[in-house]
């Protein structure tokens, strides 16, 4: 499946070449700044404000939103309705959210129940379990998710470096690269990341 909170297994290959994450790993394997071009946190650090990155575009040209990173970021998981997908550590990192809103232009403040230091880690494209948090076009998969969900799946768009084209559930996916993705100079991040 393309939507991250029903993944499992091999999303994850295919899902970083779909979607745009907050959060991107170095070389090194630490974490930078990605969909999302800073975060900050505040001195006990049970906040974290992430920066939306201007310039941020959905495979079909919409431009991401701060209101998409919040949806994203709700829809993903919530304790109160946790796909059977969910791994124990998922469930137990959104357990710490207390609450999730934008606070200010292109930010999105996170506050957790106690200090976090795993917040950038865990919305990173790094995070060998992360299937949740991925950059989702709020417009697209909005409610009713009964009927939007079922369209999304059948056409996927992402932020990624890489369109889907075409696929043959269970046989095959073909990509091609997607010029305007948001990691290269252009949009002010470090490097070319587009394959």
């Amino acid at each position: 499946r393309f939507l991250p909170r029903y993944c499992s297994g091999e999303c994850h290959t295919f899902g970083r070449l779909l979607h745009g994450y907050f959060v991107t790993t170095s070389h090194e394997g630490g974490v930078l700044p990605s969909a999302m071009e800073s975060w900050r946190i505040n001195a006990d650090g049970t906040q974290w404000t992430f920066k939306l990155r201007q310039g941020v575009r959905f495979h079909n040209g919409e431009l991401a939103t701060i209101e998409d990173a919040l949806f994203s970021s709700v829809r993903s998981i919530t304790d109160d309705d946790i796909p059977e997908q969910a791994t124990p550590t998922q469930t137990v990192e959104y357990r710490q959210i207390a609450k999730q809103e934008i606070t200010g232009q292109d930010e999105l403040t996170i506050t957790f129940n106690s200090p976090y230091a795993g917040a950038a880690v865990w919305r990173s494209d790094g995070h060998a379990g992360n299937l949740r948090m991925n950059l989702l076009p709020s417009k697209m998969l909005g409610e009713p998710y009964e009927e939007t969900e079922p369209a999304y799946e059948a056409a996927p768009v992402g932020a990624g470096p890489m369109i889907m084209i075409d696929r043959s559930p269970s046989q095959s996916m073909s990509f091609e690269r997607f010029e305007d993705y948001y990691y290269q100079p252009k949009y002010g991040a470090p490097e070319d990341r587009r394959p």
